[in-house]
């Protein structure tokens, strides 16, 4: 092999390498634009989650005790002008026994914060 076809054998390689770096930079570029648009919806369902969980909290006999979900494992939907946040709470009841309380939530923005619009709590 000359000297020749090899420096033409490494450049076709690293305009390869070249190639496949673009596009790989290309699709990180559209999954952080794609985040960052759909951040402020997903920020104000997390902050409509952490009200949520502070209304009920509210109900509870042990409210010290109350461990809930993450955020990913609640449905949260946006019901323009409402958030409902459907979930649950384990918690110790009066003779300090876990117990799992369903819950549904609906919050909606208040200046900086939430106000409860209803809770139903194990369907009641």
């Amino acid at each position: 092999m000359t000297t020749m076809q090899n420096v033409r054998d490494q450049s076709s390689g690293l305009r390869s390498r070249a190639g496949t770096v673009g596009v790989v930079v290309l699709v990180l570029a559209a999954v952080m634009l794609v985040e960052w648009l759909g951040g402020t919806a997903r920020n104000d369902q997390a902050g409509a989650f952490a009200a949520c969980t502070q209304f009920v909290e509210r109900t509870l006999r042990s409210p010290g005790s109350a461990q809930h979900p993450a955020f990913l494992d609640a449905a949260v939907s946006n019901e323009d002008p409402v958030y409902v946040v459907t979930s649950h709470v384990d918690s110790q009841n009066g003779f300090g026994a876990l117990l799992r309380t369903s819950y549904r939530c609906e919050v909606a923005r208040e200046g900086q914060g939430w106000k409860l619009v209803d809770l139903k709590v194990n369907n009641k």
